[in-house]
């Protein structure tokens, strides 16, 4: 049997104003999609929201250790979203949940650090110093 399609109802979000305060940053995002779920003026609201890369602080990989967040999420173990480490993470489930929408959120930068074994394979990773000192 082949797989059934339905259509559905796409929000693309395209954010201004981001700046240094990741909190501010992440207000803001929430703001624009609950009015994005809102879909004033239009006959049916999103079923799918997405928010566009960097969405919770400034593009460029300088900003990666900055804002990188921990996600502690281990597959195929429960993950409980309201203890997770992440602020960007908490903001897209509750507003997902609050507005009953799908959500993207873009991409946030990932802190992998603790993950790496060697103190070189650490600087790879967050770039604080140059590999070769």
């Amino acid at each position: 049997m082949p797989p059934v399609f339905r259509s559905f109802k796409l929000a693309l979000i395209q954010l201004g104003g981001i700046g240094t305060d990741k909190s501010t940053n992440l207000q803001h995002a929430r703001e624009m999609i609950i009015q994005a779920a809102a879909a004033a003026g239009h006959a049916k609201k999103p079923d799918l929201i997405v928010l566009p890369e960097c969405f919770n602080s400034p593009y460029g990989h300088v900003h990666f250790p900055v804002y990188a967040e921990e996600i502690s999420f281990t597959p195929g173990q429960p993950y409980d979203v309201s203890q997770s480490p992440s602020a960007s993470v908490r903001m897209l489930s509750s507003t997902a949940r609050e507005t009953k929408t799908w959500l993207i959120g873009g991409n946030t930068y990932v802190d992998l650090s603790f993950q790496f074994k060697t103190d070189l394979q650490k600087r790879f990773y967050t770039r604080k110093r140059p590999l070769n000192k």
